[in-house]
């Protein structure tokens, strides 16, 4: 994953690289930091790339990106580009250890580029808050699936409490 090149979107026409968000249209590039997802929810394809990549290659689908990586991708389109927006195209953005996201917030720290992210309720702490308000995050979106707890369990396979939900959100 650390050798696919960096996306270049010239061959598009300029406009393509403006997305809304919030009420305002920023010029927004994607970066990916992860493929695949850990998580083994039922409605998801990532368990299912899982299985068919592991039977391939025996390894799971998830892979990370280095820092490295990630900051030459932004250091490129940074500067070419000069995004008003980071989407980090990402099933489960916070899907690292602490000492993961750590160095993934101070690698970001000399960008401080409004970004939006996708995660999981149980990957937000109180210390990842704190990180990704210093990273400037504009907006967050985490999915919910269901709100009865025997059913997501049962059948989506999400072992999350409404607890754990709700102080995701608080």
């Amino acid at each position: 994953i650390n050798n696919v090149p960096i996306p270049d979107w010239d061959l598009f026409e300029t406009g393509s690289i403006y997305r809304p968000m919030q009420g305002k249209i920023y010029r927004a590039v994607g970066v990916e930091t992860q493929r695949g997802c850990p998580y083994t929810c039922t409605y998801c394809n990532s368990p299912s790339n899982n299985v068919i990549y592991n039977n391939e290659v025996n390894r799971i689908f998830h892979r990370k990106k280095s820092i490295k990586r990630i900051k030459d991708e932004l250091d490129f389109l940074v500067k070419k580009y000069n995004p008003e927006l980071i989407y980090f195209v990402v099933d489960t953005f916070l899907a690292m250890s602490n000492r993961e996201f750590d160095e993934f917030k101070e690698m970001y720290m000399d960008y401080k580029i409004p970004f939006w992210m996708n995660t999981r309720a149980e990957t937000i702490t109180e210390h990842r808050a704190s990180g990704l308000e210093d990273m400037n995050m504009l907006r967050t979106s985490i999915g919910l699936e269901h709100g009865n707890f025997d059913y997501r369990k049962k059948y989506l396979r999400r072992q999350v409490s409404d607890e754990v939900q709700i102080r995701a959100f608080e």
